[in-house]
């Protein structure tokens, strides 16, 4: 559990969890535009490959 927490503290999970969290909103609106859809899950994708590269419990290392 310190491990998560840890983890949650870093300013790159917390934008992906932010990403993650209106990708999934824009699937329970669906009448919202589809170039918002796409937009959304693009910047989650970048947000994700950054977060896997990223070091959360290390702030002096990326």
């Amino acid at each position: 559990m310190k491990n998560i927490i840890e983890r949650l503290k870093s300013p790159v999970v917390i934008l992906q969890l932010i990403a993650i969290i209106v990708t999934v909103a824009t699937y329970f609106y669906p009448d919202c535009s589809d170039s918002i859809q796409v937009i959304a899950t693009a910047v989650t994708g970048a947000i994700s490959i950054i977060a896997g590269l990223n070091n959360p419990t290390d702030r002096n290392k990326f």
